[in-house]
């Protein structure tokens, strides 16, 4: 004869819980008399003992997490309800015994934990003290190394978030942070010579934790701009872009899910700037951008002066001077140079750069000016001599 095993009902195992939380909430002086604390603390223990014992018995994978994740849903909605009740005091008797029992339940079966499941607010508070602790010290060592303030705000921003209850956190989030402290208690900051500088390590650790935050996105892509722009030539721009592109796309990442879900992760984000960067680069002329914020086409058919960047600027200054050209602002007319010259060392020409050195006052670059300006002479004077020879032989018969 077959020996059947009988599946035992699921029973809902926090009602003398909720109970006591009711009772309390229309008659709150109820919480100071200690037979009432007893009674919730008794049931705690009951509560925890019967839902461990119920989850032993279940064979059905589905309803074993389904009835794991119900108490644990309920279990943080009462913890909430008794953090709002006792005014926020996280050390209330009751609260402690509602984490301690979520804390038994997580360890009996911690695989069974939803990702998802909103964190006690009381949590957060008191989790959000370890967190600062451990952020102090951080700040001592970026203190020592002079880092930028900047970048210390950006990365205390998880930890502000978690610990402000602006918004629902997740299971998930308090994970993401405890490795999110751990690595970045982990870097040796003693080989920062091998890199940049110190901040750089922090920068790829910030994008290996895949911390998404717009400010972070904002700072990044800041740094690759002033990076890209201390190349004045377009092709070494563009390929400060594409270098750093491909550094990203390269990144072995320590986890694949974001800080925040719902948005695009940060390499992803700064990779579609540096493209949309890339396209306005290769459209649009940079310096002209820069100076005045007017999309104006790239021009493909700049003059290529045999001249120095200071020599040219000289020369085009002389040239305004004399009235060569109809200009009566000499920004504009910078902008005009940048925009269609080049020289014979640099393909691209910044305004400033151009403004910079209107003004020469060097030999070395006045002089071969000069001599540009007398071989001019010398080819225009006999020309000129010989026509007003020729003019004045024509002049009995032009009477």
């Amino acid at each position: 004869m077959l020996k059947t095993t009988t599946i035992q009902p699921m029973k809902y195992e926090l009602t003398k819980l909720e109970a006591c939380l009711n009772k309390w909430s229309s008659e709150k002086s109820l919480t100071n008399v200690e037979e009432q604390l007893a009674a919730f603390r008794q049931h705690t223990w009951d509560a925890e003992k019967a839902i461990i014992h119920s989850l032993l018995l279940q064979r059905n994978q589905t309803s074993l997490h389904t009835y794991f994740s119900i108490h644990m849903q309920k279990l943080v909605e009462l913890c909430d309800k008794l953090y709002e009740l006792f005014d926020k005091n996280v050390s209330h008797q009751t609260i402690m015994l509602t984490l301690n029992l979520l804390g038994a339940l997580k360890k009996a079966a911690p695989t069974l934990i939803d990702r998802d499941l909103a964190l006690p607010k009381a949590f957060r508070v008191i989790q959000g003290d370890i967190f600062k602790n451990q952020w102090q010290v951080l700040l001592l060592r970026f203190d020592e190394l002079s880092l930028s303030p900047e970048l210390a705000q950006i990365i205390e921003l998880p930890l502000d978030e978690f610990s402000s209850l602006k918004r629902k956190l997740s299971w998930f989030h308090y994970i993401w942070l405890k490795q999110y402290f751990a690595e970045l208690e982990q870097i040796d900051f003693s080989k920062y010579d091998q890199y940049p500088g110190p901040e750089h390590l922090l920068h790829v650790c910030l994008i290996k934790l895949n911390f998404n935050h717009p400010r972070l996105m904002t700072y990044c892509c800041e740094l690759i701009k002033e990076k890209a722009n201390g190349s004045e030539e377009l092709k070494e721009q563009l390929f400060v872009l594409s270098m750093t592109k491909k550094i990203l796309k390269q990144t072995t990442m320590l986890t694949d899910e974001p800080f925040y879900q719902k948005q695009q992760s940060i390499v992803e984000d700064i990779c579609k700037w540096i493209d949309e960067e890339l396209d306005f680069r290769n459209l649009y002329d940079v310096a002209v951008f820069t100076h005045n914020g007017r999309k104006v086409p790239v021009n493909p058919y700049k003059y290529i002066y045999d001249m120095t960047l200071e020599q040219l600027a000289f020369w085009k200054k002389l040239q305004y001077d004399h009235k060569v050209y109809i200009e009566d602002n000499i920004d504009n007319f910078s902008i005009k140079i940048a925009y269609n010259s080049s020289t014979k060392n640099k393909e691209e020409l910044s305004v400033g750069s151009i403004t910079s050195k209107l003004y020469s006052k060097d030999q070395k670059v006045i002089a071969p000016v000069h001599e540009i300006v007398a071989a001019m002479n010398a080819t225009l004077r006999p020309i000129l001599e010989l026509l007003e020879r020729m003019l004045e032989d024509l002049r009995p018969f032009m009477a």
